[in-house]
């Protein structure tokens, strides 16, 4: 009996473990695919530096995923109105503009495990989402965000998965 009780702590610990490791891999699989994404987006904007400043707004709301030629094997693609399936990226259409070549919205990924981005926990339940916005460089003479200011580049801002408006502005 007392073996039993033994054997049983130590498969519980065995599998917090294997719990606790696979969080990680998680982690650092999806500061990855972030850092792949922003040198995407980077290279985008030094795309749109060279057209014109105008070029930087044409591309808020575009596809990062889109603009990296590779094959994605958590990436599914458009989110079909509903967040994609634990350990995966989609993409949520706001606006299918003229063209159905490039399409606007947001990067949605829902993690398996609990997760830290950007200093913020997200969950399966609780799904993190980011968009391609310009960066304005500059200071204000009003009170509104960007007036006074030049476009700088373009980033990947974090925002909120259902509205795709920003979440705080220190955690890009």
């Amino acid at each position: 009996m007392v073996a039993l009780i033994i054997m049983a702590l130590l498969w519980w610990w065995v599998l917090g473990a294997l719990d606790r490791r696979a969080g990680s891999v998680e982690q650092v699989a999806v500061d990855s695919e972030l850092s792949q994404l922003r040198a995407a987006v980077l290279i985008k904007s030094a795309e749109a530096m060279l057209e014109r400043p105008q070029g930087f707004y044409a591309r808020v709301g575009g596809n990062p995923f889109e603009w990296l030629k590779q094959e994605w094997r958590r990436y599914q693609g458009g989110c079909d109105g509903s967040y994609p399936p634990v350990g995966h990226w989609c993409f949520w259409v706001s606006v299918q503009k003229e063209t159905i070549n490039h399409p606007k919205g947001w990067l949605i990924y829902r993690p398996n495990r609990p997760i830290t981005l950007a200093g913020r926990q997200f969950g399966p339940v609780a799904p993190a989402a980011w968009r391609v916005t310009v960066e304005h460089v500059g200071v204000p003479n009003d009170a509104s965000r960007n007036s006074g200011r030049r476009a700088g580049g373009l980033l990947l801002e974090m925002v909120n998965p259902d509205t795709g408006e920003p979440v705080l502005q220190a955690q890009r």
